[in-house]
């Protein structure tokens, strides 16, 4: 019998940036398992994750809009959103997608137009492009669930700094490893409350 599909939609807390085989905290505690591989295992499902460090909600969403066709019922959505102030630009042709943190800290190469929009537009507004972002997120969970497609939506500010409620790597390793994503029992503790929303 052929298995249903738990799809996961997300930036790099879905991803599971930080515990990818290669990065430090992998080279140095291979034996954990991702929260999206746990919960889709105790699911019995296939894992399809379709998730992006730094991305954009405008990203995510897209994703989401673009895998609709392939989504079965008896199918699992899991989907976060982002933070609003993010956004997706081209340059050169290429997708980017601005990371707040480092493009006002000058880490990125960013055009002054961009710059401008995030920082007059985007910033100030995060509240209200939240509110408008989430709109798109829950109707679409909606339309999955018309289809007999069970969905569950978590916040970005389940993982959003002061909330964090789960072990980081930073803090598994004592600040040896600064990297603010969650250590593998933070992935196990993400799986057991992805697992309690299901259950709702």
């Amino acid at each position: 019998m052929k298995k249903n599909t738990c799809w996961f939609f997300g930036d790099s807390f879905t991803n599971g940036d930080g515990c990818k085989p290669d990065e430090p905290y992998y080279k140095k505690y291979p034996n954990g398992k991702l929260w999206t591989t746990i919960v889709s295992d105790n699911l019995n499902m296939n894992e399809k994750n379709i998730s992006r460090g730094g991305c954009s909600n405008q990203f995510i969403l897209s994703n989401i809009v673009c895998n609709l066709p392939m989504m079965n019922e008896g199918d699992v959505v899991v989907v976060s959103n982002t933070i609003p102030a993010r956004t997706m630009w081209f340059d050169n042709k290429e997708q980017r997608h601005s990371i707040v943190e480092e493009t006002l800290s000058d880490e990125e190469n960013v055009d002054s137009v961009i710059l401008n929009y995030i920082t007059k537009q985007l910033l100030p507004n995060q509240k209200e492009w939240g509110r408008f972002y989430i709109k798109q997120f829950l109707s679409l969970m909606d339309e999955l669930e018309l289809r007999n497609i069970k969905t569950v939506f978590w916040p970005y500010t389940l993982w959003y700094p002061p909330n964090n409620p789960f072990q980081t790597i930073w803090e598994h390793t004592d600040g040896e490893i600064q990297n603010g994503h969650w250590s593998w029992n933070g992935h196990e503790n993400m799986s057991i409350h992805i697992m309690e929303l299901l259950d709702e």
